[in-house]
């Protein structure tokens, strides 16, 4: 079976797709990237997605140059739930993990961050949150414009 051809086939469908359509981003995150702008603390895209794929997302949607650090789970060994990505993102950010808030959206990302010894904000995608899940995260959000919020509180006042 013609495994590389076939996913090379793939991407480049998805790619003309992605290109076409652009790439649909979750309500709330522009302004959310500009309240951390505002408040200047960097950030990290840690993504599962490999490289080239995530370069592509980013471009699509309008977000290319607006994060500090992009790791992919090509530049890792192991993929969430554990640590590794998060702990490599923090690395480049040069931000201890204890400093560090991860918003996720599903149980292994959450999971992986409380491994790195970061604290969490879960905005779910598709999954519902468990009760494992839930006790691991500062909050549960049901939009962008809802983490602002929380993470406004959990920062210091100007």
């Amino acid at each position: 079976f013609p495994v590389e051809k076939i996913d090379h086939i793939y991407l480049e469908s998805y790619c003309d797709h992605l290109r076409r359509e652009g790439v649909p981003v979750k309500p709330g995150l522009f302004e959310l990237l500009s309240f951390l702008d505002e408040r200047g603390l960097s950030r990290a895209v840690a993504t599962s997605t490999y490289r080239e794929r995530a370069e592509l997302k980013l471009r699509g949607a309008g977000l290319e140059g607006r994060f500090q650090a992009v790791v992919c789970g090509d530049e890792v060994t192991r993929g969430k739930p554990e640590p590794d990505i998060f702990i490599e993102a923090s690395r480049r950010l040069a931000v201890d993990p204890s400093n560090c808030l991860v918003l996720e959206d599903s149980g292994p990302g959450v999971m992986a961050a409380a491994c790195a010894g970061m604290k969490a904000i879960l905005v779910p995608d598709l999954v519902p949150p468990g009760e494992e899940t839930r006790i691991l995260v500062e909050g549960v959000c049901e939009s962008l414009h809802e983490a602002r919020v929380l993470i406004e509180k959990m920062l210091p006042p100007l």
